[in-house]
C-alpha cells in the first residue's frame, strides 16, 4: 500500500514579527497563534483549488482523498496547518489527521507512506524538507522554503519514478508564479 501522490503546501499566512496583521480565530477574536485574515482567504480559496466543481484540463493537482496536519503542542501551539485544510475537510467530509507534531516528520512520512489514493500535507515550512527526505531520497531537489511564501504546492508522484514538482496556487493577488 502506497500513496498514488503526495501533495504538500505550508499553512496560510500567519501574523509576521514586524507586521501589523493580527491572528485572529474562527469567531474573529485575536489570536496570534491563528492566521491572519489573508491566511483565512487563502485557506478558502485552497478548497476549490483541491476540489474544483469542474475540471476543465488535466493537472498535477488532484483531490485528496486523505489529510494531515501538524498537532499543536506547548512548545509549538499552533493550530494554523489544520485551520488552513478545515475548510477543505469540511467541504469533503475528510477528518484532518494531527496525531503528529512538530518535531514528528519522519514518523509522519511513514504513516503518510501507508495511506493510498492522493494525500494532502499542511505543515511548517521549515521541516517540510524533514519530511520529503522521510518519504524518498529527494533531499538535495528540495529546495528551502522560503518564509515569504505561502502559495506553492510541492507535489510528489511516484509513477513511472519518484518526482517532485511546485505548482504555483496563484489564488490572492500578490501570489507568485515563480517556483523557488
Amino acid at each position: 500500500m502506497a500513496p498514488r501522490k503526495i501533495m504538500i503546501i505550508r499553512h496560510a499566512e500567519r501574523p509576521g514579527e514586524n507586521s501589523t496583521d493580527l491572528g485572529v480565530d474562527l469567531s474573529g477574536t485575536q489570536d496570534d497563534s491563528s492566521l491572519i485574515v489573508r491566511g483565512w482567504q487563502r485557506a478558502g480559496a485552497l478548497v476549490r483549488f483541491f476540489a474544483p466543481e469542474v475540471k476543465d484540463e488535466p493537472t498535477e493537482i488532484e483531490q485528496p482523498t486523505a489529510l494531515f496536519a501538524a498537532r499543536p503542542t506547548e512548545k509549538h501551539p499552533s493550530n494554523r496547518t489544520a485551520l488552513t485544510l478545515q475548510p477543505l475537510s469540511q467541504l469533503l467530509n475528510i477528518n484532518i489527521n494531527t496525531e503528529y507534531r512538530c518535531g514528528d516528520e519522519t514518523t509522519l512520512a511513514a504513516a503518510v507512506q501507508k495511506e493510498t489514493g492522493v494525500v494532502l500535507i499542511a505543515w511548517e515550512h521549515n521541516a517540510i524538507p524533514i519530511i520529503l527526505e522521510g518519504l524518498i531520497a529527494l533531499t538535495n531537489h528540495a529546495p528551502k522554503w522560503p518564509d515569504d511564501r505561502f502559495d506553492m504546492v510541492y507535489v510528489l508522484k511516484f509513477e513511472p519514478q519518484p518526482t517532485l514538482i511546485q505548482i504555483p496556487q496563484n489564488l490572492l493577488p500578490g501570489d507568485q508564479s515563480t517556483t523557488f
